[in-house]
């Protein structure tokens, strides 16, 4: 009998020693199908990082979203109301005159002259801190996704000091071609487009 034990032992461990060893699986995971395949353990550390990776995903999206959706109001604000300076400043609201054409006086028949008008909406423009304003949403959205990286900061510059410099006493021709230059570089920020329109001139337009 005690010849046969060790015949048994000296086969099972020999049987031990040519069975493949298996790797040791992953932190987090464990071996299944014999070891073919690893799976994910439920509530383990692997589980546990990939539901807090989700979940930064989605809170960086919500982020994002609502950087790009508080731009988009922004934009079409202050783009609705250049708009309106360039439709003033054609019928001669502007000028080194103050807006003595005749189409400047039109606004008389409402109570405030559109030489008025237009100056309003240069303060406007430039008192909504449009700038300040852009530069928060751009630091909102922390992977650029908000529209700025097609925007140089050459570019950005231009824009910053084209607004700082609206003036309703400059040439009226000089006016509107910095009005449409702004309105380019927001619709830009927007869309990605390069050109847009005001009235009926592209910026090469204006001359």
């Amino acid at each position: 009998l005690l010849k046969m034990a060790q015949i048994e032992k000296m086969r099972r461990e020999t049987e031990m020693l040519g069975a493949p060893q298996l790797p040791a699986p992953t932190a987090g995971f464990r071996n299944v199908d014999g070891g073919a395949k690893q799976e994910m353990i439920p509530g383990g550390p692997a589980d546990v990082k990939r539901q807090e990776d989700l979940a930064k995903k989605d809170a960086d999206a919500a982020e994002i979203a609502a950087a790009e959706a508080k731009r988009d109001v922004f934009l079409e604000n202050t783009m609705r109301n250049i708009d309106e300076a360039y439709a003033l400043s054609q019928r001669g609201a502007g000028g080194a005159i103050g807006g003595t054409a005749p189409g400047a006086w039109i606004g008389n028949f409402a109570g405030l002259p559109e030489s008025k008008q237009l100056r309003n909406k240069y303060e406007s423009i430039r008192g909504s801190n449009v700038i300040a304003m852009l530069n928060d949403i751009r630091a909102a959205s922390k992977n650029g996704a908000s529209g700025f990286g097609n925007l140089t900061e050459k570019e950005f510059g231009a824009l910053a000091n084209s607004i700082e410099n609206l003036d309703s006493t400059l040439p009226e021709d000089v006016q509107r071609k910095s009005l449409l230059e702004i309105k380019n570089y927001l619709h830009k920020i927007k869309t990605g487009g390069s050109k847009t329109r005001v009235g009926r001139f592209t910026v090469e337009e204006v001359k």
